[in-house]
């Protein structure tokens, strides 16, 4: 038996997370040929999760927050908005606003294991887990924008379970000493229901009474019950032959009610091989060999992680517009797609294994090629269909990599140990087909990405940049002055320009900067990512050190728009950089003023601020260029953890068998020259807006001290 609990306060004022954890292991024999077990584990959590990430959201917000602005003014019945109308105090938000998970979870799993005959092993297992869910959601209206006229408040209930039974029988047998085999056969099926409970409501009479039926203007409640099955029949077939060689095959079939009744069922075979060549003849002579052994295998694996029902079309009530007038109708809800099917993964890898001096160095290698094909995803539909989006099969993908894992025990002695473990590996992937497009491009708030047939899968859609405007970039008036209406050079088409500007490079040579000039630009794929873990343990001390990290790849900062614009807002925080803009021309002719007692000196690189007119582009400057794509190199000390095992003599008294005190700190640091996270990814469930950093949660240094005690 065990428990745990967790108390863990967030790094972003008024957030945090509680758990408390329950969990029971019991198995016994019922007779010589019977035994069964069961495991109970409850799970009970609560958090406050804010409203960090994202657009307009609290980390964007404090980023930008004017600094000389208390942080206990409210929006609206302190004036904080008198700067921008949506503008929007971020501490008061957080204190203020309810956003709170409260989960309760029961997991319970059992087991019946029988031995029939010598060999022959029949085994049952049966597992039930629940869910039970609560989101509520409250925010004031003295924390919303200036043109938001009322509170909003919204609670989903999610009640769900989940039953799966699956049983096997494995006979293993030896024929000729020498030929081991295993022959295993076994059905599985699953069941999960899920229930969902959605109300919303607006126009409260005070923002402390957060009950939604205090609510002037509810919405439609909504209710949604789902129920998806899964049922597997597999088989495997292993044979090794004098320890030397090793045969595996196996096939399964797989089948999900989340396809279609000629779609729902599918079938993954795979296959593969071991060559132990330190075993043969031929090596006995050669000791510093512990182990050499090739092997390669071949695999098809499926995915079926879609919605519960986008193969048929589902139905809802409400009000729709017709003529004139407001009619009660049901409508469609989603654009069902009746021939979807299984998404399938080919995988193929070769490798070896090496072991030298009595294992002290160990070398494990593998080269892999896999291949997606019928791609499941989420693809946006024009608006004319009356749906945001589609679920379909749309690509072939290929993933083509290398994985090194090295361990040596470079100090052994009675007192001292050290030995160290060394990860890389790279990954190339390629598009091969989408549907019979050439390229899809995909929208994620004022930024693009495209994945073109050929290349990588979701490359940053941009803008090239090649310096700054220069008076030598203009003609030049019988005044002696730059005339701004006749660049010599390509300039955003029908924009007011300036030196300082950002200089584009006219890709397409049309003689003007327009959507045709961007291009698909770097990738959030890493070149190399790499681990090194080091452990030392001298006497009763252990120390352990991890480091992470990645060489290449880039990460599109989406937040610079807001954040990284010169001040483009007038009464926005901005970064420091911009002291040092090109200050020449600037707005109504005056310059930045000096006296503020700093450095403010050209650094020869920063532009122009953006936006002097009401949007970034209205004096020619465009964002979401190659200056907002950042390399995503890093090395992060990820783990440092030190413990102390007491001596025996100290702990036998107390009847204690050992206890271990330790210290660990996550995330001790990174070295990068991004200015966030570079290991971040603000759309993950989206494998085509990958790289995007969009004001995400800060990655927090943990500290963590404990004891282990074992009676």
């Amino acid at each position: 038996a065990s428990a745990g609990y967790l108390n863990q306060e967030g790094i972003v004022k008024h957030t945090g997370y509680e758990r408390f954890n329950f969990r029971i292991n019991a198995s016994m024999n019922i007779n010589k040929h019977i035994k069964a077990g069961v495991n109970f584990a409850p799970t009970i959590s609560s958090q406050d999760r804010g409203e960090s990430e994202g657009k307009d959201k609290v980390i964007m917000t404090a980023l930008t927050m004017i600094p000389t602005i208390g942080i206990n003014e409210g929006t609206r019945s302190l004036g904080f908005s008198k700067f921008r109308k949506d503008d929007v105090n971020p501490y008061e938000r957080l204190r203020q606003v309810t956003d709170s998970r409260n989960i309760k979870n029961f997991d319970v799993a059992s087991w019946v294991e029988a031995n029939i005959i010598k060999g022959l092993t029949f085994k049952s297992m049966f597992n039930y887990s629940s869910e039970n869910r609560i989101d509520e959601y409250f925010l004031p209206l003295d924390v919303q924008k200036m043109s938001v006229k009322s509170a909003t408040a919204s609670s989903k209930v999610i009640s769900g379970s989940r039953t799966g039974w699956q049983n096997t029988l494995s006979y293993d047998f030896t024929l000729w000493k020498k030929h081991q085999m295993n022959v295993l056969l076994g059905q599985s099926i699953e069941n999960r229901s899920i229930y969902t409970a959605d109300m919303k409501a607006t126009d409260f009479p005070l923002d402390n009474v957060p009950t939604l039926n205090q609510g002037a203007t509810p919405s439609q409640a909504s209710t949604l019950k789902n129920i998806v099955r899964t049922a597997s029949l597999f088989g495997r077939l292993s044979y090794n032959y004098d320890d030397k060689y090793l045969v595996s095959a196996s096939m399964r079939r797989d089948g999900s009610s989340r396809f279609g009744p000629s779609n729902r069922w599918a079938t993954f075979p795979s296959v593969s091989a071991g060559w132990k060549i330190n075993s043969e003849e031929f090596m006995k002579d050669i000791e510093f060999i512990s182990l050499l052994k090739l092997r390669a295998s071949w695999g098809m694996s499926g995915n079926d992680r879609i919605g519960y029902s986008d193969y048929v079309s589902t139905f809802t009530t409400g009000n729709v517009a017709y003529g004139n007038t407001s009619q009660i109708a049901i409508y469609p809800t989603n654009y069902a797609n009746s021939d979807l099917k299984w998404e399938t993964t080919k995988a193929f890898d070769f490798g070896f294994d090496l072991s030298l001096f009595k294992n002290r160095i160990q070398l494990n290698v593998d080269y892999y090629i896999n291949r997606t094909d019928d791609l499941l995803y989420n693809l946006q539909l024009p608006a004319a269909t009356g749906f945001n989006s589609m679920r379909t099969n749309l690509a072939s993908i290929e993933n083509r990599g290398w994985e090194i894992d090295l361990t040596t025990t470079n100090i052994n002695t009675r007192s001292f140990k050290w030995s160290s473990t060394l990860n890389l590996s790279g990954n190339k992937n390629k598009v091969l087909d989408l549907g019979g497009n050439d390229e899809i491009i995909t929208d994620a708030w004022n930024a693009q990405f495209i994945t073109k047939v050929g290349g990588p899968i979701s490359q940053f859609y941009t803008y090239l940049t090649d310096g700054l405007l220069t008076e030598a970039d203009f003609e030049v008036g019988a005044d002696g002055r730059y005339n701004p209406n006749k660049p010599l050079v390509p300039t955003v088409k029908g924009k007011k320009q300036r030196p300082g500007n950002v200089k584009y490079v006219d890709v397409d040579g049309s003689g003007s900067i327009d959507n045709d000039d961007r291009v698909a630009y770097g990738s959030n794929e890493p070149d190399v990512m790499f681990g090194f873990t080091n452990r030392f343990t001298y006497k009763d001390f252990e120390l352990s050190i991890f480091l992470r990290g990645q060489i290449g790849g880039n990460v599109l900062w989406i937040g610079a728009r807001n954040l990284d614009t010169g001040g483009k807002y007038g009464a926005n925080n901005t970064l420091r950089r911009w002291l040092h803009c090109y200050k020449e021309d600037y707005p109504n002719g005056n310059p930045i003023p000096t006296e503020l007692g700093v450095d403010m000196s050209w650094d020869g690189k920063t532009p122009t601020p953006y936006g002097l007119g009401d949007n970034s582009e209205q004096d020619g400057q465009l964002h979401r260029t190659d200056l907002e794509i950042f390399d995503a190199t890093f090395l992060r000390i990820q783990n440092v953890s030190l413990a102390y095992n007491m001596p025996k003599k100290w702990l036998n008294a107390l009847g204690i068998k050992a206890a271990k005190i330790y210290g660990t700190v996550e995330n001790l640091h990174t070295f990068t020259d991004y200015v966030g996270n570079p290991d971040t990814n603000s759309y993950s469930t989206n494998p085509m807006l990958r790289g995007a950093d969009y004001n995400t949660y800060p990655l927090s240094r943990k500290y963590i001290f404990g004891v282990n005690v074992t009676f």
